[in-house]
Order: C-alpha cells, then structure tokens, then sequence
C-alpha cells in the first residue's frame, strides 16, 4: 500500500517515488573470483517485465560465510551483509545498505535515480523484515532478528540514504533528517525486550483493523508474537482518558450554545 506519491523537501519540492510494482532485487555472490581476488557480491534491481536492468552496485571483501539478507518495499530497498574491512570505503563487520528508488516524475518511463548509503551494523543479523500497516501511513520501521537471540526494529529514518553527513543545512533541518552515524546499540529498540527468541530465520508482519498497529512474527527455532505501532499509537486513546469528562464537556457547550444563540439573533 502507497499512503503517498512522493516525499516533500526543505525547499518545498518533491521527490517523486519510483513506482513500479515489476522490479525485484537480486543478489549474487562470487565466492571465488579469479587471480586471487576476494570475494565480492553484486546487487541488481532488476525490472522483471522489460528484463532491464535498473541499477547494479557491487562490494568487495565479502565475508561469504555470513547471512546475506535484503528486504524490499515501495521504492526502498534495504539488504546486510558481512565486510572484511580492506577497502577504504568501509570498516570491519556488519553493514546496513540503505537504497531508495526515486524519480523526477511518476509518469515518465524511464530508469530510477537511486540514492544509497551504508551504514555499520553493530549486530549479527539472522533474518530480515518490515513492518506493514493498512493503510500504509504509519511509518516503516526494518526489522532484524540478531544472534543474540532478540528481535529489533529500526525505523527508517535512520536508514535514510539522505541523512547529511556534516552539518545539516537549513533545508535538511526543515526535513527533520538526522545527521549521519552508524546504528547505536540501543535496549529501547528491541522487540523482544529482555526474552530471549532462539534461532530466528524468517521475519513476517500483517496489518490490524488499527492504521498505527501491525503484528509481527518471528519464527525459527522459538516463535514470537507481539503488536507493534511504528508511529504511536495515534488513533488509540490512552487508558487513562476520562470519557465521562468529554461527555460532560460536550453538554456544557450545547448548553451553552442554546442559551447564547438568541442572544446573539436579538443583537443581529
């Protein structure tokens, strides 16, 4: 479900969602290239229909014993994977590969402008899913089941390939985005609060009757269940809401309303 077209800027433009329902993300891994090179794996979005493909990045020093996980949704796509950290462009361990599918306008045909970042990772990652909502309003937030027997949700905003990486510019500040860093290790965005969910393989979500609340389940060696709301629970009243309160405001100003109504139409 696509709640919006596009993304607003700081400078009021819009970014326009790359919207084609036909792409698919592969991944391939060269376990043992020639001459002695380590080894490397390529992504490619690729568009199922025409058999185009629509963009294409490769990484090096790969640890090819390590899970290799990607989700996909709207026009992001987020994978992980294992990196030796010989290169100059990345360190040692786990990275996050943020991708976002954008387009100048939602009805011209042509090929996506892709942004993309990657960020270190400081979990070793097992499955990899997202959240999904009803009618798509509520923030997406990456889920990730870790070795370390736990479930963690990490909203997008931190995966956001347009998180400036000096200082944020007055536009950026308007766009709310957040500087860049690697993910913290944070005990409040953990799922599975203190439990410990054994051998998680597969992440699945499904929406509720409630736009602010999906369900999530992680299966593998244990199952886990629970609700979770990526943006609060913004169509929930709170249990300590006092509804008699409201209903006696209510009636104040209906009465209040009759009383001052022919007053008001004797001065007109």
């Amino acid at each position: 479900v696509l709640a919006s077209l596009g993304r607003v800027l700081g400078d009021r433009g819009v970014l326009y969602k790359y919207q084609n329902p036909n792409y698919a993300t592969v991944i391939t891994v060269n376990r043992k290239p020639k001459h002695g090179a380590a080894p490397y794996l390529v992504v490619y979005l690729v568009d199922v229909v025409k058999g185009s493909i629509l963009y294409q990045a490769s990484h090096e020093n790969v640890g090819v014993n390590q899970p290799i996980l990607a989700t996909q949704y709207e026009n992001n796509v987020v994978y992980t994977f294992w990196s030796e950290g010989e290169t100059s462009t990345s360190a040692k361990g786990y990275q996050v590969v943020s991708l976002e599918l954008e387009t100048f306008s939602s009805f011209v045909n042509e090929r996506p402008h892709v942004l993309a970042q990657s960020f270190p990772f400081p979990h070793s990652p097992t499955a990899i899913g997202v959240t999904s909502t009803k009618a798509g309003i509520s923030a997406k937030d990456i889920l990730f089941g870790l070795s370390r027997q736990s479930v963690m949700a990490l909203n997008k905003r931190y995966l956001d390939p347009r998180r400036p990486t000096g200082v944020p510019t007055a536009m950026e500040k308007e766009e709310m985005l957040i500087p860049y860093s690697g993910i913290t290790d944070d005990p409040r965005l953990f799922l599975s609060y203190n439990l410990e969910v054994v051998g998680v393989r597969r992440i699945a979500t499904a929406p509720t009757l409630l736009e602010s609340t999906t369900v999530v389940v992680a299966y593998g060696h244990d199952l886990f269940v629970t609700r979770h709301a990526p943006s609060k629970t913004f169509d929930i009243l709170n249990e300590d809401f006092s509804k008699s309160q409201l209903m006696l405001t209510i009636a104040v100003l209906v009465v209040v309303l009759f009383i001052t109504s022919p007053m008001v139409s004797g001065k007109t």
